[in-house]
């Protein structure tokens, strides 16, 4: 708990970082006029916290955190256990489901790799936006190379340890009524 309210304020303010569903229509309703040749992508990590090395999620965010918080991550990260049925078991790698500051190191992790993104494929990207592992993204097809360039930015998504992303064909047209909508079921 400790640490996670040391965590927050510093995911808060990665680029993409999104709060909610909500937060994500705040963005959605303040986007100019798209031009036609933008498309729809999602990604959605696969297994994200599980597939995030302690090791190189310690050594990422060995800047970000001060002496105390990194014990803190360390100890976390390295001995934690879990009940399953009768049986205890240490989590030998990854971040803990469930424990508190989970969703804040997973945001706060992979945004190190974001920065490298936005600013590689900046000319491309209309939008991106990320609530923990599902990425909201606009890429821009109307320039030239736009389909090789979202071909290698999907390749340098997945150079960022052993986290991998599933990503969706990009759509032609979203309906963001329709998107709204279906968020709002959600609550």
């Amino acid at each position: 708990v400790w640490l996670d309210r040391k965590l927050q304020p510093i995911g808060r303010q990665c680029p993409s970082f999104i709060a909610s569903s909500l937060d994500l229509l705040k963005y959605i309703k303040e986007l100019p006029p798209l031009p036609p040749t933008v498309r729809f992508v999602t990604a959605d990590a696969v297994s994200m916290y599980t597939n995030i090395e302690t090791e190189h999620c310690q050594t990422v965010l060995r800047r970000v955190l001060n002496e105390q918080e990194r014990a803190a991550l360390a100890i976390m990260m390295k001995y934690t256990y879990f009940r399953f049925s009768d049986c205890y078991r240490r989590q030998k790698d990854g971040i803990p489901m469930g424990s508190p500051p989970a969703c804040m190191l997973a945001t706060i992790y992979f945004s190190k790799h974001e920065h490298h993104l936005l600013r590689e494929f900046r000319e491309f990207i209309f939008l991106f936006k990320r609530l923990i592992d599902d990425v909201i993204l606009l890429w821009y097809f109307g320039k030239q190379n736009a389909t090789t360039e979202f071909e290698r930015f999907c390749n340098v998504l997945n150079t960022f340890g052993k986290l991998r992303w599933e990503v969706s064909e990009p759509a032609e047209r979203i309906n963001f009524l329709d998107l709204k909508l279906t968020i709002f079921d959600e609550k």
